[in-house]
């Protein structure tokens, strides 16, 4: 599976655009589609939607991280939002959203079911998620 799952962390769904919110911390979607038992999951996910969360779920459903990619990103007109970013500085207070001004890292990432993973990446992906 191949996904860019909606991932705006919000309290609720009122925000400019609805379909981008990923619930409370940003990763309940992304969460759920690792719960799919799909071999290969190809997921983005950002540093400041409870990254950290993420990668622990994958492994505790028998994922390992296979290969990653980031880049850095600027926070853009929905994650900008007053609301939004109220609440993803919120999540950052509590270690679940991690940035830098106004930039976050946004990873491509290959879920691989463990017993077709050669190298668990997932210690590397989190140092990266967390540096900002």
């Amino acid at each position: 599976m191949i996904a860019n799952p909606p991932y705006i962390p919000a309290p609720d769904s009122d925000i400019r655009m609805p379909l981008l919110h990923g619930e409370f911390d940003g990763a309940k979607v992304t969460n759920s589609l690792l719960s799919l038992n799909y071999a290969n999951v190809m997921l983005l996910v950002s540093s400041y939607s409870n990254p950290v969360s993420t990668i622990a779920y994958a492994l505790q459903n028998g994922y390992c991280v296979a290969d990653f990619m980031t880049i850095p990103l600027q926070f853009g007109d929905y994650s900008s939002e007053p609301k939004v970013k109220n609440h993803i500085a919120g999540l950052r207070r509590n270690q679940k959203a991690f940035y830098s001004g106004n930039t976050y890292l946004l990873a491509g990432v290959l879920f691989r079911k463990f017993d077709l993973c050669k190298i668990n990446r997932s210690k590397e992906l989190i140092q990266v998620m967390t540096v900002l």
